[in-house]
């Protein structure tokens, strides 16, 4: 059915449509998809990154990787422009704070985990902020509960999470030995936050 009604939307002139058509194959990216097809739809969400709509873009964004995350061929049809890909969300996130975005990233850092090293220093400085951006908001530094909807929100644990694993991806990488004083200043307030006594 998403082939047959959904799949051309994603080339639609209507930038209300593409954007609707990109949201449906993020909420059933768990449902089985045959890799021929799963090809095409990552080809056009893809292409979608760079469309005009800022709408269209953040739907596309999500869909591709939630299509990664639960499809393992996806994978194989991203690395090749992997770098491409963690820019274009970089750059997205400069463009929209939006929480989603930034877990999309988290995916990208767990799913090349091994192949994320190059990107480490942009990586860190993206995730850093959300983290502080995160432990400075007025409800947690009152020790209120975070009213968050579980499957666009971030925690302070997952986002160290996301950096530990790319600190863990250039550990020993003699290449990439001018990157570690880069990432000490990067690092420094997240770290000084998270041990801080927020009572």
């Amino acid at each position: 059915m998403i082939q047959q009604f959904v799949y051309s939307e994603l080339s639609s002139s209507n930038g209300f449509l593409k954007a609707r058509a990109c949201w449906v194959y993020s909420q059933f990216a768990k449902f089985d998809i045959s890799d021929e097809h799963l090809k095409y739809a990552m080809d056009a969400m893809f292409q979608n990154l760079s469309d005009s709509d800022l709408p269209v873009r953040v739907n596309a964004a999500i869909a591709l990787v939630r299509l990664l995350e639960n499809h393992s061929f996806g994978a194989d049809l991203v690395r090749p422009g992997l770098g491409q890909v963690i820019k274009i969300y970089l750059k997205l996130i400069d463009d929209i704070e939006y929480d989603e975005l930034i877990e999309c990233l988290k995916v990208i850092v767990t799913v090349f985990e091994q192949e994320i090293a190059p990107y480490a220093v942009d990586l860190c400085s993206k995730l850093s902020e959300s983290f502080l951006r995160l432990m400075e908001s007025s409800q947690y530094m009152n020790g209120k509960d975070l009213e968050v909807d579980s499957e666009t929100s971030l925690t302070a644990d997952g986002l160290m999470t996301a950096i530990r694993r790319i600190l863990g991806s250039i550990s020993g990488n003699k290449a990439l030995t001018n990157a570690y004083p880069q990432l000490e200043l990067i690092l420094e307030k997240p770290i000084q936050k998270a041990l801080e006594d927020p009572r």
